[in-house]
């Protein structure tokens, strides 16, 4: 072979190689737009400041993207809100096509969610939270076993570990919480601790609740805990350390149950009108929600200020 033929064939393959770098990088581009405009990636802000009206409407505007349509994982997450919402009808049939998807499209897509959980899995998850949340423990035990049966993870042991706690088999709920910080992901783990923690703080256990707190945020500094926090000094009698944890709360995460916890602490420490100006960020953020309209009603009240 020659010298030139050679250095032709040098030269297709280097074209050939940067042809290919250039497609992978385009792939990878257009992969990544379509990733950052998925309704999910959208909606997760909403969600976590309990803007669950507006998720809602983000996926729902999603789903009339033909490219989004057939994500089941979409339907997952509209159930969630509902359920969030009380809609529970409209989240099992929102679940429903999420199984149909799924069944036609069982490969199609990728795991969009942070914890790479199956998509069977998190329908089985999200239809145990909506029987829990109708108070039907029983059903929704069967739905976190099967869940489990397809993957050993922390939502599954929660979701049981709640059933328990409910059912008054405390017992039996301590134990799965702790079991679910043994089969945590990296995304997860402030998740699982914050949750053994927060089941403490209901039974009143507070020194071993702020244990597990403060493990969980070596792994993620969460609005939540901080929150978690702020009730067991506000039970405790320490005031000032719960304004100072709900402070640092809200720094993190605007949510409007921050806001009316606040509002609470402050009318118990005479502050009237810091008490309204929580009351009121609630209800900016939730404005349908009766609870803070009746406690924005008492305050203006307290204070003189109801017309």
């Amino acid at each position: 072979m020659s010298e030139d033929e050679n250095l032709k064939k040098a030269r297709t393959k280097a074209k050939l190689s940067l042809l290919a770098v250039i497609t992978i990088i385009l792939l990878s581009l257009s992969l990544a737009v379509v990733i950052g405009l998925h309704p999910i990636s959208s909606a997760k802000y909403q969600e976590r400041a309990q803007d669950f009206k507006g998720a809602l409407a983000t996926y729902d505007k999603g789903l009339e993207n033909s490219i989004y349509a057939v994500d089941p994982q979409i339907y997952v997450a509209r159930a969630y809100c509902l359920r969030r919402l009380k809609r529970y009808d409209e989240g099992i049939a929102s679940l429903e096509k999420a199984d149909e998807l799924h069944a036609k499209y069982p490969t199609f897509f990728w795991m969009v969610g942070s914890d790479h959980s199956p998509v069977q899995y998190r329908i089985l998850i999200e239809r145990g939270w909506n029987y829990y949340a109708r108070k039907q423990y029983q059903e929704a035990l069967k739905c976190f076993d099967q869940a489990l049966a397809i993957l050993q993870m922390d939502s599954a042991y929660q979701g049981r570990a709640s059933c328990y706690e409910e059912m008054g088999e405390l017992k039996k709920a301590e134990a799965e919480y702790k079991k679910a910080t043994e089969h945590t992901v990296a995304c997860t783990r402030e998740r699982a601790h914050h949750e053994v923690g927060s089941f403490y703080r209901r039974q009143k256990r507070y020194d071993e609740a702020l244990k597990w707190l403060d493990k969980a945020q070596t792994y993620e500094a969460c609005a939540g805990v901080n929150r978690e926090k702020a009730l067991i000094f506000w039970n405790k009698g320490d005031l000032d350390k719960a304004s100072e944890q709900f402070h640092i709360s809200l720094s993190r995460q605007r949510d409007p149950r921050v806001f009316a916890d606040r509002a609470q602490l402050r009318r118990e420490k005479g502050d009237g009108q810091g008490a309204l100006e929580d009351i009121q960020s609630a209800r900016q953020m939730d404005p349908d929600n009766p609870v803070y309209q009746e406690e924005e009603r008492v305050i203006l009240s307290e204070t003189g200020k109801l017309n």
